[in-house]
């Protein structure tokens, strides 16, 4: 019975600190803000770019994405073709995510 009595004294005082919380806060802002951007209506076509010389930064080729229907256009630079996918990241966190990606599949977009 003290061994109980002993329990109950230790453990209870963690419990009584989620206790003090109540009501539940509301929480305003999302858990996974990287999963709620706006989406884009339309399919963006996306191609690789390069170039003989090099440009500002170390720039020799450029990830190029197109809108199909509004051809709004818009470039990243890149010092080498895999860092594709970080432009398409780029561009979703910058313009949205578009509804469908079209590419010529190349190693870089496979």
């Amino acid at each position: 019975l003290e061994v109980i009595k002993n329990t109950f004294e230790c453990t209870t005082q963690l419990a009584m600190g989620s206790l003090l919380n109540i009501p539940f806060k509301q929480h305003h802002k999302s858990r996974t803000p990287q999963l709620n951007v706006p989406r884009l209506a339309e399919t963006f076509a996306t191609d690789t770019i390069f170039s003989s010389d090099t440009g500002l930064g170390g720039v020799t080729c450029a990830q190029i994405f197109v809108g199909k229907k509004s051809r709004y256009t818009k470039v990243y630079g890149m010092k080498s073709e895999s860092e594709g996918p970080c432009a398409f990241e780029d561009f979703i966190r910058e313009n949205g995510a578009p509804y469908a990606l079209r590419s010529d599949n190349s190693k870089m977009q496979t």
